[in-house]
């Protein structure tokens, strides 16, 4: 019987021994991007869809469309790292993925697996008419400068209808500053107001974490987490040291003014080496507009750091969110006291507690609010008494789980659920949790603390350092993650690594 293989370009995939190679080099692929790249080769030429990835790939798990962009990245980037000069997968807008290049099932006798099947310059779809001759190469590279000019209209048509969704406040959108080249990385700082309650602090710089968490969903833009950039607020250090120690190449600055039922909000992008302001623009809309608002910075933002835009990615704050601005502010609130941890212990955990109870009577389908009653209840089942642990974990669990029955795709609840079932003693289940978490992106610093603590326990350093090291990268000054990170490399034999870790973190 003939094993299952794929001449996909000039990659050899071989679905038996589940490897791919090119020209008899290994190309490193995991398990789901191996599935990934299997499911685009059995349908190739033809589109495959999201809906059909998710069921061939993600065994019927309900996964975002962001967690598949996210793979089809991954894929992308180990073809590169093997020497593929063109990307292999491309989006058809509002539909899924298809392969771009030849792909030819092969039987035993077809290929010896070190060279590249015939023609696989010639694009997978030919336009209408053309046939594709080997000794033709002027036919090629007519082929191929179709091929590109068609991709060119298809991401500018893609980037026009980005930018119109982005510009929310007037007709044309404010330029960004010629000559910058982009950037792939941001650091979001805390939003200042002019206020001098509470409440307006939370609701300014909760909008300063949302946009950390928009933002974090575009492929290759490293974006600093809330935690370190909010701990230097209050920094006298110029734009060029702030953005040094948090690791990044541009600072989005802003401030929010709210007065009665409207909201004016002002943004500025930064390149923090130069100190040359590369975009900035100002918002005046109603309270209840707050998340097209928010909608439009994070598209400005990625349009002036020239990331590259996939058709598929949209920016919508409320679908992930609440419809009720109400429910929204008090969950930004309870989420802001939950940071204060650190230095008021249980109260201020018990306060947030409140806020995300009110939001989610407000709006009972909130899912974000029973992910913050979740982790709310777990982080009190630690700095309470010890006496209602138990009682702690039951509601941290059952927030959890609530959370999930809303939306079976929400990381943050699967991570949560991840921590409570480890603190009650089932590793492995907890490992499994933990490890759909991080598959569908999970970049919330307490779950990726409770994950690392789980698999210390467990003494798997090596396979942690990696999932650290980026955590670390992306929240320098999150102490939490440095201990984590510094253990690991020190039960892992690097101690001196360790050393150079727990130095920085004294300065």
């Amino acid at each position: 019987m003939d094993t299952e293989r794929y001449q996909i370009g000039s990659l050899l995939l071989n679905a038996g021994t589940q490897e791919v190679t090119r020209e008899g080099e290994p190309v490193p692929l995991p398990p789901l991007s191996f599935s990934l790249l299997l499911t685009l080769a059995r349908s190739a030429p033809n589109v495959v869809t999201t809906a059909q990835l998710e069921e061939d790939v993600w065994s019927g798990l309900v996964i975002d469309r962001g967690t598949i962009n996210k793979r089809v990245v991954l894929v992308r980037n180990a073809l590169r790292e093997a020497g593929c000069t063109q990307d292999y997968i491309i989006v058809v807008r509002g539909t899924g993925y298809r392969l771009s290049v030849p792909v030819q099932r092969l039987d035993e006798s077809a290929t010896n697996g070190h060279g590249p099947a015939p023609d696989m310059d010639v694009p997978a779809v030919l336009p209408e008419g053309i046939e594709a001759t080997p000794a033709s190469k002027n036919l090629r590279w007519m082929v191929l400068l179709l091929l590109m000019l068609v991709l060119g209209v298809i991401i500018g048509s893609d980037l026009q209808l980005f930018e119109e969704r982005a510009d929310s406040n007037s007709a044309s959108a404010p330029a960004v500053a010629p000559g910058f080249s982009g950037a792939d990385s941001i650091a979001v700082m805390p939003f200042g107001h002019d206020a001098e309650t509470g409440e307006d602090t939370y609701f300014a710089e909760g909008i300063s974490r949302e946009l950390v968490r928009m933002l974090s969903n575009y492929p290759g833009l490293d974006v600093a987490a809330s935690a370190s950039s909010f701990a230097l607020r209050d920094s006298e250090a110029d734009p060029a040291a702030i953005a040094d120690q948090l690791g990044v190449d541009t600072l989005l600055q802003g401030s929010v003014h709210r007065e009665g039922e409207r909201i004016l909000v002002m943004a500025s992008l930064l390149h923090a080496p130069t100190g040359r302001t590369i975009w900035a623009d100002s918002y005046d809309h109603p309270v209840n507009e707050l998340f097209q608002v928010q909608d439009a910075i994070a598209s400005r933002v990625a349009v002036a750091l020239r990331i590259p835009l996939d058709g598929n990615l949209a920016i919508d704050s409320r679908a992930a969110s609440t419809g009720s601005i109400e429910a929204y502010t008090l969950y930004l609130k309870g989420r802001g006291r939950l940071d204060q941890r650190l230095d008021g212990g249980a109260e201020p955990i018990l306060l947030a507690l409140e806020d995300f109870r009110a939001a989610a009577r407000l709006d009972p389908a909130f899912v974000r609010a029973h992910v913050g009653l979740a982790s709310a209840s777990f982080l009190l089942s630690s700095h309470g008494p010890k006496e209602s642990r138990a009682q702690w974990l039951e509601r941290a669990e059952a927030s959890a789980r609530y959370a999930l029955d809303l939306d079976p795709g929400s990381a943050e609840a699967l991570g949560v659920l991840a921590a409570v079932v480890a603190w009650r003693g089932d590793p492995m289940a907890a490992a499994g949790l933990f490890e759909r978490a991080m598959e569908r992106g999970i970049r919330d610093p307490d779950v990726l603390h409770w994950h690392a603590m789980l698999a210390t326990s467990m003494g798997y350093f090596e396979s942690l350092l990696p999932v650290l090291r980026d955590a670390y990268r992306l929240d320098p000054l999150n102490q939490l993650l440095g201990c984590s990170l510094a253990g690991s490399l020190n039960f892992s034999g690097r101690p001196d690594e360790a050393m150079v870790i727990l130095s920085g973190m004294d300065r």
